[in-house]
């Protein structure tokens, strides 16, 4: 789903084909996790933060392991020093899916990138 749509940029997903260490990550690991990043297409801080924001099912927060989906924008630390000190880009996104079903999630996410795209 977010491989094709035209808001994501990039993916990091290690089991993902198309990601330059998947095979690689075959060797290493014995399943994916639920966690994976993308790069948002867009040109302000603002229009992440009214992306993430339009989400309901997955939440704001910095700390991963629970049962519930989760994302964390990378440009939420630009006025840190640990931010500063590294080289992730301004408009990746973390995620974390949880134990809702993929259906429940993509829907959550074509609304979110419907009020991004207005």
């Amino acid at each position: 789903y977010l491989e094709s749509h035209e808001c994501v940029d990039k993916i990091y997903h290690p089991f993902m084909p198309s990601f330059p260490q998947y095979e690689l990550a075959l060797k290493q690991m014995k399943s994916p996790s639920g966690l994976f990043s993308i790069e948002l297409k867009a040109e302000t801080r603002e229009e992440v933060e009214k992306f993430c924001d339009s989400l309901h099912t997955f939440l704001l927060a910095c700390s991963w392991g629970g049962h519930e989906s989760l994302i964390f924008p990378i440009c939420g630390l630009d006025d840190s020093e640990n931010y500063k000190k590294n080289d992730m880009p301004w408009n990746l996104i973390r995620f974390n899916v949880g134990l809702e079903s993929p259906e429940y999630l993509i829907a959550d996410l074509e609304q979110a990138f419907q009020k991004y795209l207005k």
